[in-house]
């Protein structure tokens, strides 16, 4: 990851902790649209993308961060399963995501 990368990350974690959402989630997209390779970018994207209601957009941007082999898959599927159970009453398909969590680490 270049510099230019690791210091809009950085930014885009600052923006986060002072609440300022919208502008993290543009400074971690404009990452990803560069280095797209970046599973636990678009991990953290997805995390935000949830955190601003855009639950369809969490949920593209968690199936990217496991495409690109983000490190702990068992936590996006938990978020995943969160999303489904807890914003979109979907418990059919939470219940799937959290049997692949406990598929990948049963402890």
């Amino acid at each position: 990851m270049s510099d230019a990368h690791q210091v809009r990350l950085a930014q885009g974690a600052t923006l986060e902790r002072q609440g300022r959402i919208p502008e993290a989630v543009v400074l971690y997209q404009s990452v990803v649209a560069e280095r797209p390779e970046l599973g636990d970018v678009w991990y953290d994207l997805g995390r935000l993308l949830r955190r601003m209601r855009r639950l369809d957009d969490a949920l593209t941007a968690y199936d990217q961060a496991l495409a690109q082999g983000a490190r702990d898959p068992q936590e996006i599927h938990l978020n995943r399963a969160v999303i489904f159970a807890e914003d979109l009453n979907r418990p059919d398909a939470a219940e799937t995501e959290l049997r692949t969590a406990l598929a990948i680490a049963p402890a």
